[in-house]
């Protein structure tokens, strides 16, 4: 019950706060959208496109928001883990994950992760 009243009031401080303009973020949805979509296809590759890893770049050229964007990390991970490896994919999506800092909630944010699991 707390978690979800912090994210209700966190997600009503970022709406009461500085209003971003649609140019900004729009700059930054293009932005994070071409670097999800150059890193899905630096791994794969053309020649290496699965139905699955065809179907998740379909769904980042296709996104019309940030949010979208943000969930569809796990499904960028998904393939980067398939073609990369986990270790190699799992850097390569928090490169990404950082460009969403400032554009969503920060209590969506991930936290600094232990190294050396």
């Amino acid at each position: 019950m707390l978690k979800t009243l912090s994210r209700v009031s966190s997600s009503l401080a970022a709406l009461l706060g500085e209003p971003r303009s649609n140019i900004d973020t729009n700059a930054q949805l293009q932005q994070i959208q071409a670097t999800m979509l150059n890193t899905a296809n630096e791994c794969t590759g053309q020649g290496n496109a699965t139905f699955w890893s065809t179907r998740v770049r379909e769904d980042i050229s296709r996104a019309c928001d940030i949010q979208t964007l943000w969930y569809l990390r796990s499904d960028l991970l998904r393939i980067l883990s398939d073609h990369c490896g986990e270790q190699a994919g799992r850097k390569k999506l928090d490169e990404i994950t950082e460009m969403f800092r400032g554009n969503i909630p920060k209590d969506q944010m991930p936290g600094s992760r232990r190294i050396g699991r």
